[in-house]
């Protein structure tokens, strides 16, 4: 279930430049960052050709230089999440087990937050869970009128910090309250997204 999904989040995802593998190489990097905290760097080889491969990818992803763009397409999406959804296994479960595996929510809690919130948009108005849209974090932040590599460095910082926010209460305070605050988390953002026109308007009125 968690790869199958996972798997489909990076897909739903991957809606501009960079997207997916960007948020991949954001997962392999709290990956490391985890490691250190544990001080226990094991693999830390493989991670890094991951992490070379992406930046080589987003390279001539987003470069603006003269030569032929390359993309992900539907394959290349589903292989990352693939991918990162085994390496989190691998890292959370027997025999390696170096982190507590709800460490592995919390690196791809942007992706799966935005992909839940999307299918139940879906479900309410009636329409296949799998049918594309405009609801997705990224397309709201271009409609408003951000361009797409802002929104794609937007996207990326907050999906960081909200990352990094739930590893160290994990770490810092109790897995229990880590899982409470991933459920808050997740019902603050559907109903952010659920109104987000509505803020966006408001914040522009009173604070712009």
């Amino acid at each position: 279930f968690i790869v199958i999904g996972l798997t489909n989040a990076f897909n739903f995802i991957d809606g501009i430049d960079g997207l997916a593998a960007g948020q991949a190489l954001l997962t392999i990097i709290l990956i490391v960052i985890v490691q250190g905290m544990n001080d226990n760097y094991h693999q830390v080889f493989y991670l890094s050709i991951l992490i070379s491969l992406l930046i080589t990818y987003l390279l001539f992803n987003l470069s603006d230089f003269k030569f032929e763009k390359i993309f992900l397409g539907d394959s290349g999406s589903t292989l990352l999440g693939f991918i990162i959804s085994w390496v989190l296994i691998y890292y959370t479960q027997p025999p390696i087990g170096i982190f507590d595996p709800i460490f592995a929510i919390w690196c791809v809690s942007l992706p799966v937050f935005d992909t839940l919130f999307v299918i139940l948009k879906r479900i309410i108005t009636k329409k296949s869970p799998f049918a594309g849209d405009r609801n997705h974090l990224h397309y709201k932040l271009i409609d408003m009128g951000i361009g797409k590599k802002i929104s794609l460095f937007l996207y990326l910082i907050i999906s960081f910090f909200i990352s990094l926010l739930g590893i160290m209460i994990t770490d810092f305070v109790s897995s229990l309250l880590s899982i409470i605050f991933y459920l808050i988390f997740l019902i603050l953002y559907c109903i952010f997204m659920f109104n987000f026109n509505k803020i966006i308007i408001f914040l522009k009125n009173y604070y712009f």
